[in-house]
């Protein structure tokens, strides 16, 4: 059985927090974010989305 929406979110809000937000840009159809998300052992990376 698939899992649902509902909780396939609440495993990844448990696994991932962002920490802070490095870049916000935004133009005419896409706006870029640059967060620093930190995983449940602590590890802090960079990610880069549209």
């Amino acid at each position: 059985m698939t899992p649902s929406f509902d909780a396939e979110q609440r495993r990844v809000e448990q696994a991932w927090t962002v920490q802070d937000c490095f870049l916000e840009l935004h133009s005419h159809w896409l706006t870029l974010m640059g967060e620093h998300l930190q995983d449940h052992q602590g590890e802090r990376i960079g990610i880069l989305a549209d």
